[in-house]
């Protein structure tokens, strides 16, 4: 995500087209890691946007597959291939579902990628041909496909008529066994696959056949499957059934102490633990159990959710502390939380919940996490879920998305930029533009309940009477109705704002209006609160030195930003002895940070009494001022430990993490997004 470094290889005359030893362009990298910014710059420079991995991989399935949208939105605008295919047949489409991108699903389907069911007759084609034969790779190519597709399947939209197309082509060998003599109505009951059971019980499908092993579709099955296979007359085994999960607590010991083991490595490379078949115990894993260790071992794509469900002893602090991501469902839509409350396990159920658990989540039938603790005799639950729903009010992006609307193509943005379009042709009156504009503002709502004082004052600034500031506003001057241009209306009575005078209705929105709900780079907004805090909220002899906050741009209450800023230098100003304070700030791709270090400064207590801080006191006032303005997290070192301790964060509320170095001093961080 280097930008000037790529911007220099490229003028120094490096290969644009480069590919390392497996094939891969800076562009796939650059699409992969969502690094919008270098994507840009390789597609203006001429990079080759088509250009394929040795499996057929283009930059653009590589965005979709790792779900970054404006990536995708970029390569799909430079018209990269949409319905390109690898060698086995798959799309960006397919790459994006298969994780559960669905806004990048809704975007490649918008820009007209094939929503097709025929990839289900492919699938079944697949199916068809590997079943003829015991040939391990074709073997291990449909079931990874079967994977591949089918574990994501409501993103494709695909019914029970589309698995008839499947059952239809299998017709001939619909109770074929493979080489380890499974049947599909076996595989489709492991796979946990319940529209397709019942394709295949209404097909015919022999229900009491056992594999190798001895064991029947019945006894791999549960809950609702395992009813439709007892109502169509499949007798389990109960010996069987002890078997099996005999054979499923080996197999989920050894994968978890795998999955760990390569976790711990950091991204071992999985390739050669599976082809090593000389020296890997690995070798013996069948090509389910690989896709599933590829998932496992690429974080980011594991369904915690399933984990759970198959695993009651899972340590759930440990894969939250290995990153693991939560709020993924299981195919009944059970999240991690939603099973761990049927199971009673309130501890593991807290560290969840202060990782940041969704308690918004629905499963299939419409319940909720409330509903499932309805069902428990012990209160626990809800006192749990009463003690951090607090957490789940802070929506940065969402709050930063709604201001967006002032920049996007919509009537808002014409209430404060120059209007470059003719009304009578555009809104057909003034009265037509303002009747537009509160069909759009009724679209900001959960603006309201985000930060509801800003919501007020763009309010007062559109539609009331009164207006704002000495009674401006859209609807607060009858004579901007008169004016081809309201932006050059002048006003009646000038404002005398920071000792400028200010005479033009649009010199007080550029300069009264958009200061209040945007830190502006024109006006040199971020210098100046930091002015304005050395000047009034400091000791005498203590001393700020500030860096890179020039050009620095972002949506936010800026009221309530100086407030917060004020409250945290409340704390620095009280620790006198300690001179210097460093400020910074960094821009990334999608947020920018300001970082405020107390030199040689740190909090004499631990990271668990450090997050009671913020019950009362300047710390409450501090997160209370920021909630959906921004991400807040501190770093301090406490007896020889560093930590940081985040108070408000985009998905996981409050927790804490090790920091591998120690900070200059105790560090406040704030991440607006961009």
């Amino acid at each position: 995500g280097h930008l000037e470094v790529v911007r220099e290889l490229i003028k120094s005359g490096a290969d644009i087209e480069a590919k390392n030893k497996y094939g891969v362009t800076a562009l796939m990298y650059a699409s992969l890691d969502g690094h919008l910014e270098v994507v840009k710059e390789l597609i203006k420079s001429g990079a080759d946007i088509d250009a394929k991995y040795k499996d057929g991989w283009t930059a653009l399935m590589y965005a979709s597959f790792a779900g970054h949208l404006e990536v995708v939105k970029e390569l799909i605008k430079s018209g990269a291939a949409i319905d390109a295919k690898d060698k086995n047949g798959a799309t960006a489409l397919m790459s994006a579902s298969l994780d559960g991108h669905l806004e990048v699903v809704r975007e490649l389907i918008k820009a007209g990628a094939r929503k097709d069911k025929d990839i289900m007759i492919k699938i079944s084609q697949l199916y068809h041909d590997a079943l003829k034969t015991t040939a391990s790779k074709e073997t291990e190519k449909i079931r990874a496909y079967i994977l591949y597709v089918d574990n994501r399947y409501k993103n494709f939209d695909i019914t029970k008529s589309d698995y008839k197309d499947v059952v239809m082509s299998l017709q001939d060998s619909i109770d074929k066994r493979d080489n380890r003599g499974n049947t599909p109505l076996i595989y489709a009951v492991i796979y946990e696959k319940r529209l397709l059971v019942d394709v295949l019980i209404e097909a015919g499908a022999t229900l009491d056949i056992q594999n190798k092993k001895g064991f029947m579709a019945i006894d791999y099955a549960s809950g609702d499957i395992k009813k439709s296979l007892r109502k169509a007359g499949a007798i389990p085994n109960k010996i069987n059934k002890i078997k099996l999960e005999k054979d499923r607590k080996r197999y989920i010991d050894k994968r978890d102490k795998e999955i760990a083991d390569l976790i711990k490595e950091g991204k071992k490379s999985y390739k050669n633990s599976f082809n090593d078949k000389k020296n890997s115990e690995l070798a013996i894993v069948t090509s389910f159990e690989y896709y599933e260790f590829f998932r496992m071992v690429n974080k980011k794509n594991i369904n915690f959710a399933r984990m759970i469900a198959d695993d009651s002893t899972l340590d759930i602090s440990d894969m939250i502390d290995q990153g693991i991501p939560i709020n993924q469902q299981t195919d009944e839509g059970k999240s991690e939380l939603m099973l761990l409350c049927e199971q009673e396990r309130f501890k593991e159920m807290e560290a969840l919940l202060k990782a940041g658990a969704d308690l918004s989540l629905k499963d299939y039938e419409g319940r909720d996490i409330w509903d499932y603790a309805a069902e428990l005799d012990d209160n626990k639950a809800f006192e749990l879920l009463k003690k951090y729903e607090n957490y789940q009010n802070h929506h940065p992006k969402e709050f930063v998305k709604l201001l967006k609307n002032f920049t996007n193509d919509t009537p808002l943005k014409y209430t404060t930029h120059d209007w470059d379009f003719d009304l009578a042709s555009e809104y057909d009156d003034f009265d037509g533009f303002i009747k537009a504009l509160k069909k759009k503002f009724k679209e900001l709502d959960a603006l309201k309940e985000y930060v509801p004082t800003l919501y007020e004052k763009i309010e007062a600034f559109l539609f009331s009477k009164d207006g704002l500031d000495e009674g401006l506003g859209w609807s607060a001057l009858p004579a901007l109705k008169e004016e081809k241009n309201p932006f050059a209306y002048r006003l009646k009575k000038p404002l005398m704002i920071d000792g400028e005078n200010i005479e033009l209705f649009g010199e007080y929105i550029k300069k009264v209006f958009k200061q209040k709900i945007e830190v502006r780079r024109e006006s040199e907004a971020l210098e100046r609160i930091f002015e304005y805090i050395d000047d009034e909220c400091l000791a005498d002899d203590q001393v700020m030195k500030c860096s890179h906050l020039k050009g620095k741009q972002f949506y936010t209450d800026v009221q309530s930003l100086k407030k917060a800023l004020e409250k945290i230098f409340v704390g620095i100003k009280a620790r006198k002895e300690f001179k210097e304070i460093e400020v910074s700030a960094k821009k990334e791709d999608d947020f920018i940070d300001i970082s405020i270090c107390h030199i040689g400064s740190f909090s004499d207590i631990s990271s668990e009494d450090l997050q009671k801080e913020v019950e009362d006191g300047d710390f409450y006032d501090i997160k209370e001022k920021l909630r959906n303005l921004c991400d807040w997290r501190v770093e301090n070192s406490y007896q020889e430990k560093s930590y940081s301790l985040h108070y408000l964060h985009e998905k996981r509320g409050m927790f804490i993490e090790a920091l591998s170095q120690k900070p200059k001093g105790f560090t406040h961080v704030l991440r607006f997004y961009i």
